[in-house]
């Protein structure tokens, strides 16, 4: 409505695949669904720590986007900046705080609200100089979801509306728990 396009103007839509909450995943991923099959518009899922990352392209340091998973764990994973485009170089995983800046052994730029919850142990924990991202930088933008979905739209590389899943990095409490004897009382 602000930039005064309609939703017959729109030529694709873009989403964050995850990681993330299990309830926001599957929300968004089911609305951006809906909204591709009932225009029968392109659908791209992007990683939400790739769009993170996306955010420094420029950086020639090593970028780590690190999102809060609760429970003691982030998702983390590495990219390479090269002036205009990102590069993976660890792949997304969910471990512990600790486990996700092991073995940087050059310069590196954390962002993302996990990066900010455990910024002194990061800083504590990384032997090379450890940045972080100014504010405005550690949430997710749609403008850089969308950034980042543009070109695999133009290469007409979209997903399958029905075939695009969360992307979870680990079991739900519902998945741990199933099978357990609940307590006696």
């Amino acid at each position: 409505q602000t930039a005064g396009l309609t939703a017959a103007d729109v030529d694709g839509f873009a989403v964050t695949r995850g990681p993330g909450s299990f309830t926001g995943l599957r929300i968004g991923i089911s609305t951006v669904k809906g909204l591709a099959l009932a225009s029968v518009k392109p659908l791209v899922g992007i990683s939400g720590l790739e769009a993170l990352a996306r955010q420094l392209p420029f950086s020639t340091h090593l970028i780590c986007p690190i999102l809060d998973a609760r429970k003691g764990e982030v998702y983390a994973a590495r990219y390479q900046g090269t002036g205009d485009e990102i590069h993976e170089v660890m792949t997304e995983r969910a471990v512990s705080p600790i486990e996700a800046v092991s073995g940087i052994d050059r310069p590196c730029i954390f962002l993302g609200d996990g990066a900010l919850l455990y910024r002194d142990l990061i800083s504590e924990k990384t032997e090379v100089p450890a940045f972080f991202a100014p504010p405005g930088f550690h949430t997710l933008r749609a403008s850089i979801v969308a950034f980042a979905a543009q070109p695999i739209l133009e290469r007409g590389d979209a997903d399958s509306p029905t075939a695009l899943t969360p992307r979870y990095l680990r079991k739900s409490d519902a998945e741990l728990h199933l099978g357990r004897k609940p307590p006696i009382s």
